[in-house]
C-alpha cells in the first residue's frame, strides 16, 4: 500500500507541476497579446460636423497594409479627403481625385478625350496616391502613382485572419464588379485568355482608399484586407453611414450598366487624421506601379479595331 500512495503522490506531483506549467504559458501569453496590443499604432480620425473616431491598427495581421497606412497618414495625405461612399454594411473614404472615385475633373476628362483620339498628352491620367506621399523622392525618381499588394487570403497572403466584423477597417481595391462591363466586352472580343489574369491583378490595387464596416459581412474575409479596428466613436461612424444620401455612377458614365453607388448628399470632410506609432518607426511600405487597367483596356481595344479592318 505505502508504494501505491508514492506513486500517486508522484502522479499527483506531476499533474499539479503540468497544470502550473499550463497556467503559466497562458498567462504569459496573454502578457505578451497585452505589451503588443499595447504597442499597435492608434489612428485619431477627425470628421468635420461629426466627431472623432480612433482606430487601432493590427501590423500583426497586415504589416505592410499599415505601413501604407501610417505613411500616408504622416504626410497629411487624409486631411481633407472625403467619405466617398455610404453602403449598407460600410462607409468608403480615403480617396483623392486622382484616385477617379470621385467626379472626374475637366481636366482629366479631356485627357481621356485626347488619348481615345490619339493625341499625346505631357502627362498620363493614372488613379492612385503618388509614392510622393509616403515618401521623400530621391533625385531623379519619378513621382508615380503606386499601389500596394493585397494583404488577404485570395491574393495568397495567409496570415491575415482578421474578420470583417462591425467597426473594422479595410483597404478598398479595384474588383471584378468595377470592371465588370469592360471586361464583357473582352470576353465578346475573342480576350478570354486575358481576363482571369487582369482579375487577379486587381488583387494588388489597393492604395489609398478604405472602408469602414458597420455591419458584419464575412463575405469580404479573404477577399480584402482588414487591418484595424475602431476602438471608440463606432457612433460617429454610425452617424456618418445614417447620412442623407443620392445615388451616383462609381465608374464610366456613360455606361448604363455601370455599378450604381450610394455618396452623401452633403459632402462630409475628413477635417483632420493623425496616428500615435508608440514610438515604432513603420518606414516605406513595399509598394509596385499603379495597375492601369483603363490604359490596357484601350489598348486591347485599338489592337481589336485594327485587327478589324
Amino acid at each position: 500500500m505505502g508504494k501505491i500512495k508514492r506513486i500517486l503522490l508522484i502522479l499527483a506531483i506531476i499533474i499539479v507541476a503540468l497544470l502550473l506549467l499550463y497556467l503559466g504559458i497562458n498567462y504569459a501569453k496573454a502578457g505578451m497579446n497585452e505589451l503588443k496590443k499595447d504597442k499597435n499604432p492608434v489612428v485619431t480620425m477627425e470628421i468635420e460636423d461629426y466627431g472623432t473616431i480612433k482606430i487601432e491598427l493590427y501590423p500583426d495581421m497586415a504589416p505592410n497594409t499599415v505601413k501604407n497606412f501610417v505613411a500616408l497618414v504622416n504626410s497629411g495625405y487624409y486631411n481633407g479627403k472625403t467619405i466617398s461612399e455610404i453602403g449598407e454594411d460600410s462607409i468608403v473614404g480615403g480617396f483623392d481625385l486622382s484616385d477617379g472615385k470621385q467626379e472626374d475633373s475637366e481636366e482629366k476628362k479631356d485627357e481621356e478625350k485626347a488619348t481615345v483620339e490619339g493625341e499625346d498628352t505631357e502627362e498620363k491620367y493614372v488613379p492612385g496616391p503618388k509614392l510622393s506621399n509616403i515618401k521623400t523622392l530621391k533625385d531623379g525618381e519619378d513621382d508615380t502613382a503606386y499601389s500596394i499588394a493585397g494583404e488577404f487570403v485570395e491574393a495568397g497572403f495567409t496570415d491575415n485572419t482578421l474578420s470583417h466584423q462591425r467597426g473594422v477597417i479595410s483597404m478598398k481595391r479595384d474588383t471584378y464588379e468595377d470592371y465588370q462591363y469592360q471586361l464583357s466586352l473582352l470576353q465578346m472580343m475573342g480576350y478570354e485568355s486575358y481576363i482571369e489574369s487582369l482579375i487577379s491583378l486587381m488583387d494588388n490595387t489597393a492604395g489609398s482608399g478604405f472602408f469602414i464596416v458597420t455591419e458584419t459581412n464575412t463575405a469580404y474575409d479573404g477577399q480584402y484586407a482588414a487591418f484595424g479596428k475602431v476602438i471608440e466613436g463606432m457612433d460617429v461612424v454610425d452617424k456618418i453611414s445614417e447620412a442623407k444620401v443620392k445615388e451616383s455612377k462609381s465608374e464610366d458614365k456613360e455606361n448604363a450598366e455601370a455599378e450604381t453607388i450610394k455618396v452623401p448628399e452633403k459632402e462630409i470632410k475628413i477635417s483632420k487624421v493623425t496616428v500615435d506609432t508608440k514610438g515604432i518607426d513603420y518606414g516605406v511600405p513595399e509598394t509596385s506601379t499603379r495597375f492601369d487597367f483603363d490604359a490596357l483596356f484601350s489598348q486591347l481595344l485599338s489592337n481589336y479595331s485594327n485587327s478589324q479592318n
